[in-house]
């Protein structure tokens, strides 16, 4: 819908009725919008072409445009009611439009821009703003909503109104000013990225920020990532460089861009966490960017699918930020002796990085999974390579193992190959051991690794991991009917830990929740929902154990790391409901857990022998939300690093197999 009313202004209606009439009968509101605003102008031209002006009695009434996205009449007649009583406030802007509005109980903060001609109605983008700023209104029983304009000593006055709970202090101070204002270049900020990881200088340097609007004269530099956490890249979580609050928001329907305190951060996925008011503290997370190519009316780039980059925005000022200072004059970035330019290289990040753990199921050493099955009934392991893009001429084939055996794989000599390994049922009096095929010993089938793994009548489960923190798998073992963890330490194995952690009914996980690069001792359980760990970090004390509450009995349990944070997140796969296929849910580290900003991915169909194998299949440092087609022998991977939204399919298996993950 078109607006050009004031509920208030006899005047404004009279002149707009008769086009809502000639406009409004059979016609969808996009097209009413399109055919009103023609009309509206072929009538300003025919009066002009008489000498005569059509806002003779004042300046002509706001005019709101469509955004990307929808919002409801009530909110739109609110917000050109409240532009129409301010228009002081940005003389001669007759086009608006609503980029963002959140509403919580009565109140709905609206993010607004104002747009320069010739004639923004046939598209706009932020890029042509003359003006930005809130309008904030309040609802009333009848869902009629009165607002103000920020700026407007009105608008403080309503401002004070809004409960803490919905704006907290800072975020009423923040947005109690113009919403031009700019803050002065400080100190004390960091680089929005992970500690100890690195993010690539855009070879653009300095360039302008855009939003003249919103921050005048600002300036920007484009910081970019592919996510290989391996070599040391940052992953995809950007942070808040200084503590402040939101107090603008643009979302278009595909990227998020944010003023927030002394920065303005582009090309943002939407989350939950966005919105204007929001306070974030130093270091505390916005969210992810938007990877690959897309264009908006918020933002637009052109970069390869596994890549992603912060538009980052400041005032035009030399930036120091950690040791570093960002010089306008020369658009370089110097720390001490060190100087990179634009396009020439990488900035570290200060700070001590969570340690990345390898990925699962590496066979041929490229820190990429790979896709592999065991097949018991021939003892034979196949092997698609990551490192040949999965190619069905240049597989890995291996004979060990034989029937009634159970793959556990692992990096057990710590050469970053994964080792074919299985655990045998017991015979002759002996255990359940792990036999393990060495790579670092050529694969000879005469030098194997035996290790004893327990009794399966006492509950003894294998939960392989780096539980010293060597990079060496040890194999472990978790005995349900006592909670008790047993770990043979590496690199003899001859020496063992003791850990009761758990109880029957428990599912045992080993994962390394705490980012330090060792696996936690943890268990899932699912009458209840909790996990709970003891934490490597803090010695596997009893005293500093780390829980939280995710699925319920009837989901699978399949924590791993989705979101490239190095920490593993509580995931399950829940059963089909509803017509629905099973999904994964996932319970993000990144975003402190909050089952607000879980994510959910479809996995398939039990029916059809759909199994979990969740690993990092594209190289992004994020575990693949897979699964394992048993009825077909197919892969179906959705890549983390575009979104879950193209897919790897390869057939390899068939009904019978493990796969080898």
């Amino acid at each position: 819908m078109a607006h050009s009313v004031r509920r208030d202004d006899p005047g404004a209606n009279s002149r707009v009725r008769w086009l809502d009439t000639i406009t409004g009968l059979g016609l969808s509101r996009p097209s009413r919008f399109l055919m009103r605003t023609i009309l509206w102008g072929a009538l300003i031209g025919v009066l002009a072409a008489y000498g005569l002006n059509a806002n003779a009695a004042g300046p002509a009434p706001v005019v709101l445009l469509h955004g990307a996205t929808a919002f409801d009449d009530a909110l739109e007649d609110g917000v050109v009611t409240a532009l129409n009583r301010s228009r002081s406030e940005f003389p001669g802007i007759q086009y608006f439009a609503i980029s963002d509005a959140r509403q919580t109980d009565s109140w709905i903060i609206a993010s607004v821009v104002g747009l320069a001609g010739p004639d923004p109605r046939f598209g706009w983008s932020l890029e042509d703003g003359l003006w930005f700023g809130v309008v904030l209104l309040k609802q009333d029983s009848a869902h009629y909503a009165t607002g103000e304009v920020q700026g407007t000593g009105s608008f403080s006055e309503l401002l004070k109104q809004v409960p803490d709970n919905i704006l907290d202090a800072q975020a009423k101070q923040s947005l109690d000013r113009s919403p031009s204002d700019a803050s002065a270049a400080g100190g004390g900020y960091v680089f929005p990225w992970q500690a100890g990881a690195s993010m690539f200088y855009g070879q653009l340097g300095v360039h302008d920020n855009g939003f003249g609007g919103i921050v005048s004269g600002w300036k920007a530099v484009d910081m970019a990532s592919d996510g290989n956490a391996a070599a040391g890249h940052a992953p995809n979580h950007l942070l808040a460089a200084a503590s402040g609050s939101i107090t603008y928001k643009c979302y278009d329907g595909t990227s998020v861009a944010v003023r927030l305190g002394d920065f303005f951060y582009t090309h943002l996925t939407d989350n939950p966490n966005l919105y204007v008011g929001r306070t974030f503290g130093k270091t505390e997370e916005l969210g992810q960017l938007l990877p690959g190519t897309f264009n908006g009316s918020c933002g637009w780039t052109n970069q390869s699918d596994n890549w992603f980059h912060v538009h980052w925005g400041f005032p035009n000022a030399d930036l120091l930020v950690e040791s570093w200072t960002l010089s306008m004059a020369t658009q370089n970035w110097i720390d001490g002796t060190t100087t990179i330019s634009p396009g020439d290289g990488w900035i570290q990040a200060a700070g001590q990085s969570p340690v990345h753990q390898p990925a699962a199921s590496d066979f041929d050493g490229d820190d990429v999974s790979d896709i592999a099955y065991f097949r018991e009934s021939m003892g034979l392991w196949a092997i698609l390579k990551s490192s040949q893009n999965f190619a069905y001429g240049s597989p890995l084939f291996f004979n060990w193992g034989q029937p009634d055996d159970i793959a556990v794989p692992g990096d057990y000599d710590g050469d970053d190959l994964w080792d074919p390994a299985v655990r045998r049922p017991p015979r002759g009096g002996q255990s359940t051991a792990y036999l393990i095929l060495k790579s670092s010993a050529g694969y000879d089938y005469g030098s194997p690794l035996v290790i004893p793994a327990g009794w399966p009548g006492l509950g003894d489960i294998p939960v392989p991991g780096d539980y010293n923190g060597d990079g060496i798998t040890e194999p472990a073992i978790w005995r349900g009917n006592m909670g008790v963890w047993i770990v043979p330490l590496s690199p003899s194995f001859g020496s063992y830990q003791f850990y009761s952690w758990g109880t029957t009914g428990d599912t045992p996980v080993g994962a390394d929740v705490d980012g330090d690069g060792w696996t936690d001792i943890g268990y899932w359980r699912p009458s209840t929902g909790v996990w709970g760990f003891l934490q490597s970090s803090a010695g596997y004390s009893y005293g500093s154990p780390l829980y939280f509450s995710w699925g319920t009995t009837g989901d699978i349990a399949v924590m791993a790391d989705y979101d490239g944070d190095c920490k593993a997140d509580p995931a399950v796969v829940i059963p089909p409901t509803g017509g629905q296929s099973r999904a994964y849910r996932i319970l993000p580290s990144s975003m402190s857990y909050s089952p607000g900003s879980s994510l959910t991915i479809p996995a398939g169909w039990p029916g059809l022998g759909d199994t979990p194998v969740p690993a990092d299949y594209d190289g992004d440092g994020k575990a693949d939300a897979a699964v394992w087609r048993a009825s077909t022998g197919v892969w179906i991977i959705p890549k983390s690093s575009v979104n879950n939204n193209v897919y790897i399919f390869a057939s390899w298996g068939a009904a019978g197999d493990q796969p080898a993950h």
